[in-house]
């Protein structure tokens, strides 16, 4: 089996550097995207094991991103943790009605974020 596929769409630099330092020596293929719309342009071209995802992005926020994906044959059951500064129950059960997989608020944890990415990649 090679190595699991991790789409991260996130459109803070800083964030995404923290994201390579976290995932990095855990033996995933770590992609990026910077904003939704690249975001669903990347995942047509070649799917992920998992999608980590930013609530707010530009040009189409996460919850539109998760939308479509979710809509979608080929992508709905690509497994999605969101992972935002965005922290209101109302956000975490908007996110979970679209069918995420888990919700991590920002700042986060590197080390929980990998057993979280493991315990989904698991399943």
């Amino acid at each position: 089996m090679g190595k699991n596929k991790i789409l991260i769409v996130e459109d803070d630099k800083d964030i995404v550097e923290l994201f390579k330092v976290g995932l990095d020596g855990f033996g995933y293929k770590v992609s990026f995207a910077f904003d939704g719309k690249q975001a669903l342009e990347m995942v047509k071209n070649e799917i992920p094991d998992l999608i980590i995802l930013d609530v707010i992005l530009p040009y189409l926020d996460g919850f539109g991103v998760c939308a479509e994906l979710k809509m979608d044959k080929e992508t709905k059951k690509i497994p999605i943790l969101m992972c935002t500064s965005q922290n209101s129950l109302a956000d975490v059960e908007k996110g979970f009605s679209f069918g995420i997989n888990g919700y991590i608020i920002k700042p986060f944890d590197p080390d929980k974020l990998v057993a979280k990415i493991k315990q989904v990649l698991e399943k």
